[in-house]
């Protein structure tokens, strides 16, 4: 039996290092439910207290941890900054009417193909490209463009996005999350592959579930050869390179999903007409009107931002959620004000008509390729510079050669050559945070796209303004930016603080004490304490990191297999990213729904949470006790 850290005994461990996580539950979930700012400073004091006055943790060593985790918070929020800063390049260079409009075209504004095509084949290649949320800063919008609510659009984003995130990032979850712990790269493997298994299984349960919030369930299932044909596209080559590789499962498998269901909605495969409102958005029967479409017609002259919802070819916002209005929409995609950039004078108006008569003239296949900039070259520049083959990866994440300033008991500063910022040995301990400039994704790939593409228009049509232009998006980012910027600093200060202390830490404590007392019933909470990490993380990386040895151990206390328990650790770790604060705070700030508590997306993304915890751990369970013995 372990021994209490403690005066309150082993169970007083367990419940006060859960304690900062409960509290944070019951403030949010309880109506009226408190927003993330407030909660999340509240858990992160709470979790900075037990270090101090129950667990002992040194006083330099938990300030270290604050210090450190608040730093942290630069790699969320520039990201964010960035996602928001290339949306709104995109409807001020008028390129977010074009791709919504081609999207329209090619799905024939089916929803059904729209969800599926952007929400999670365009998501899922994504994610494996990416991680660090990405998917949703990118997927979320565009489906809030093309008239879906927004809520429910971040919503299903959010469910979508975890079925892709065990493989994220080039594999980091696995090759990175779990390095460090005495495993194999064989067994990382084996452990990719079984966790794959458990996310194929609830594949199918999970994006129904996330694609209800957005369609009704008589139409995904009238169109059930379609979702089928997609959502396998996508898990079947992920599972089956699984099996021999950690890095591309979900970037090839994404890649190849995404051409499939490309070519499903192209030909129409599995797709049945829509003659009811669906998600808001009401389509004749047949989609008669999609004979009528002009191709060649630009879209911009017609293109209203502030359009929620859409019947026929004609916009409307009569529909538009609680607490939207027409003349201030606090969505993505959807003007506060009337005025634009060109709006402010009768001369930006001119310009405007100058650059839309251009626009008119320009060659088909040039329309396309400037027009689709900011999100063709995105990702392309994500999958470059995220897969190792290429070997950008590694320089842009390079730390030597460096130049120190050494601030004495603040720490070491450091700056690489690929303008790494690092501060190590924070207050003289262990403590040490970093930040990638070029490999993070914000300045690269989303801001230089951004700036490129307004400075294209700027120069090929004479309009918009350049610094005026960036000024504007700059200021109307920043402004959405304070809530978040709160929220998610003190959430990492408490995933920091729930980390430090290796063998004393809380989120050891919570899992090694708990293992070693139901044995081989860990098997049913291996999966929730790999959520958790994610929950209060927002990472599949670093659950992995925080409970992967935890897992471990409790492999050889309850005597089953490592490399299955680690597997549903993983699976956990994944579904974990629908209920995680700090993910629901970036999607929001990108939707422009900081508004909304927090408890509004919780409330729905617990149930599809529940629903992939049953599948996987039923599953895992009946695995690791008979096939993987």
């Amino acid at each position: 039996m372990a021994e209490a850290v403690g005066a309150w005994g082993v169970a007083g461990d367990v419940i006060l290092s859960m304690l900062p996580i409960i509290v944070l539950l019951l403030l949010t979930l309880i109506p009226p439910g408190m927003p993330a700012h407030k909660t999340l400073p509240i858990a992160a004091i709470i979790a900075w207290f037990i270090h101090l006055a129950y667990i002992g943790t040194d006083s330099a060593v938990v300030n270290a941890a604050v210090l450190s985790g608040g730093l942290s918070t630069l790699t969320p929020l520039t990201i964010i900054a960035a996602a928001m800063f290339l949306f709104k390049t995109m409807e001020e260079t008028r390129s977010m009417a074009f791709v919504v409009e081609k999207i329209k075209v090619l799905t024939k504004s089916h929803p059904v193909a729209e969800v599926y095509l952007i929400s999670w084949a365009f998501a899922y290649l994504i994610e494996g490209a990416s991680g660090f949320g990405t998917p949703v800063a990118l997927a979320s919008p565009l489906l809030a463009e093309l008239g879906h609510d927004p809520v429910n659009a971040m919503t299903c984003g959010l469910i979508m996005n975890t079925l892709a995130t065990v493989f994220g990032a080039a594999g980091t979850p696995v090759n990175f999350g779990l390095d460090g712990i005495g495993i194999t790269p064989e067994d990382m493997v084996t452990i990719g592959f079984r966790s794959s298994i458990l996310v194929a299984a609830a594949a199918p349960f999970v994006t129904t579930l996330a694609a209800l919030f957005l369609l009704p369930f008589k139409e995904i299932a009238r169109n059930g050869i379609f979702v089928a044909l997609s959502v396998t596209s996508c898990v079947a080559p992920a599972l089956g390179l699984s099996a021999f590789s950690v890095e591309f499962p979900s970037l090839i498998g994404g890649l190849i999903g995404f051409l499939i269901t490309g070519v499903l909605v192209r030909f129409n495969v599995g797709l049945r007409p829509v003659h009811k409102q669906v998600s808001g958005k009401t389509l004749e029967e047949g989609n008669k009107d999609e004979k009528n479409q002009d191709t060649k017609e630009d879209p911009c002259s017609s293109y209203d931002p502030r359009m929620l919802t859409r019947s026929g070819s004609e916009t409307s916002i009569k529909n538009a959620p609680t607490g939207f209005d027409g003349d201030s929409v606090h969505a993505v995609g959807h003007v506060e004000d009337k005025k634009s950039t060109f709006g402010a004078d009768d001369a930006a108006l001119i310009e405007l008509k100058h650059m839309e008569q251009a626009l008119d003239k320009e060659r088909n296949w040039l329309r396309y390729i400037s027009r689709s900039f900011p999100i063709w070259a995105s990702v392309v520049i994500l999958v470059f510079t995220r897969v190792p083959a290429f070997g950008l990866r590694d320089l842009l994440r390079a730390k030597s050669p460096d130049f120190t300033i050494d601030f004495l008991t603040l720490g070491q500063f450091k700056l690489s050559a690929a303008l790494v910022f690092s501060l190590e040995e924070v207050f003289k301990t262990d403590a040490k945070w970093s930040y990638e400039l070029l490999y993070t994704p914000a300045l690269l790939p989303f801001v230089i796209t951004s700036v490129a593409s307004v400075a294209y228009f700027r120069l090929a049509y004479k309009a918009m303004p350049f610094r005026k232009t960036t000024m504007k998006i700059t200021s109307d980012v920043c402004g959405r930016l304070a809530k978040p910027a709160v929220a998610l600093t003190f959430a990492l200060v408490l995933v920091t603080l729930m980390r430090t202390g290796e063998e004393t830490s809380p989120a050891f404590l919570i899992g090694d004490r708990v293992a070693a007392a139901v044995a081989q019933g860990w098997l049913a909470f291996a999966f929730i304490l790999g959520g958790l990490g994610s929950f209060f993380s927002g990472s599949t990386t670093v659950s992995n990191l925080t409970f992967g040895a935890v897992q471990k151990i409790a492999s050889e206390q309850a005597g089953v297999s490592e490399t299955g328990l680690l597997a549903l650790q993983s699976a956990g770790a994944t579904a974990g990213n629908m209920i995680c604060l700090s993910n629901i705070v970036n999607a929001a700030a990108v939707m422009g729904l900081s508004h909304l508590n927090e408890s509004v997306f919780l409330k729905k993304t617990i149930p599809a949470f529940c629903v992939f915890y049953i599948i996987s751990t039923a599953l895992g369970s009946v695995l690791i006790l008979t096939v993987w013995a």
